[in-house]
């Protein structure tokens, strides 16, 4: 990792908190950019997939709460998703949390909110915005 990435990335780490309600506004083209440019560093652990999805007012739909509205992420403009293959399973987790957090932090430099997701999301409506292969799992989503 270069030097003014990291740096970048430890002084996000102070200012970084997770968010569940977002504004729904889309991201600026400068923020765009820099999300799908992003080349994260990886383990080289797992056949990790990551898929970037960015649309505005489209997204809420993925996301649901456990009961009702708790825990729903709702405005949400964006999203990474983590698909590997199931028997990757403790090395794609780990290389998922690596890269995530890369993903997480850069989203924090350029003054963008995120959250993690382990689960709380409708997969049948994610699978028709990630390819999904039938022996593929989706870790998280951010």
């Amino acid at each position: 990792m270069e030097e003014s990435t990291a740096r970048e990335y430890v002084t996000a780490i102070h200012r970084r908190v997770s968010t569940r309600v977002f504004t729904s506004e889309p991201l600026s083209e400068s923020q765009l950019r820099a999300l799908q440019d992003l080349k994260p560093e990886r383990l080289g652990l797992a056949q990790l997939r990551t898929s970037f999805i960015h649309r505005p007012g489209e997204l809420d739909q993925v996301f649901k709460g456990v009961i009702g509205n708790y825990g729903k992420t709702s405005g949400v403009s964006a999203l990474v998703a983590f698909v590997c293959p199931r028997k990757d399973d403790w090395k794609a987790r780990t290389e998922c949390g690596y890269i995530g957090e890369q993903y997480v932090l850069k989203a924090t430099a350029l003054g963008v909110g995120s959250c993690w997701n382990g689960g709380m999301f409708d997969f049948k409506k994610l699978m028709g915005l990630v390819p999904v292969g039938p022996d593929d799992q989706v870790l998280s989503l951010i």
